[in-house]
């Protein structure tokens, strides 16, 4: 069957898919679909070396020719994407920030909890993780206060009492690379196989060192 132009070609395709969606059956071939599926099996195979192979070839090839790995269009000038691209990736981001959780959100859509951009137990999870790894650095650094300025010595051992000090005061300068997202100090201490340039404070020394350059 001759078609007079794309449009009209592309609506009896549509139309094709839709009455074989109504009958169970594969959008692509007409086959017998696989339960719960919008395919069947071949045509899932087939799709599935697309996604894994070729997509992944095809991305990298347009980012190497200075193309939109979407849809190789031209670029914005310091951007990866496409013009088109940015405002549909900015939309759908914008439309899911305060509706679905920003970690779980393409297994299980949870609404975030108010204010945040995470649900409850991505939270909680995040919590948990973020505690295990202070608690593995402060364990490295000895877990103990290390003020050396202190009159008779500080000798603070209680964890929920000590933090992370720079010694060498570039902390702000640091959390700038960083992110300065909360755990991502600890993550990169561990990452880089803690450094020698930092040391565990407690609150109180790690303050008068900041405003007065020690205790004394």
């Amino acid at each position: 069957m001759a078609y007079k132009n794309r449009n009209d070609f592309n609506a009896w395709r549509r139309e094709q898919r839709r009455k074989r969606r109504e009958h169970s059956l594969c959008v692509e071939c007409g086959g017998d679909a696989v339960t719960g599926k919008r395919k069947c099996a071949v045509c899932l195979e087939k799709k599935n070396i697309g996604e894994r192979i070729h997509k992944p070839r095809r991305r990298q090839e347009r980012v190497a020719a200075g193309l939109c790995p979407e849809c190789s269009k031209p670029t914005v000038a310091g951007k990866r994407y496409c013009e088109t691209c940015l405002d549909r990736q900015g939309k759908k981001y914008r439309e899911r920030r305060y509706v679905w959780c920003a970690t779980c959100h393409r297994s299980t859509p949870n609404p975030p909890v108010l204010g945040k951009t995470m649900c409850q137990p991505c939270l909680d999870k995040a919590k948990e993780r973020i505690r295990k790894q202070r608690k593995v650095v402060l364990d490295h650094y000895g877990c103990k206060c290390a003020c050396t300025t202190c009159p008779n010595g500080c000798g603070v051992i209680n964890p929920r009492h000590l933090t992370i000090d720079h010694k060498n005061n570039d902390g702000a300068k640091h959390r700038r690379e960083t992110k300065g997202m909360a755990g991502n100090t600890y993550r990169w201490i561990i990452k880089n196989n803690f450094p020698d340039t930092f040391q565990v404070l407690c609150w109180n020394c790690n303050l008068a060192k900041e405003k007065y350059g020690g205790c004394t």
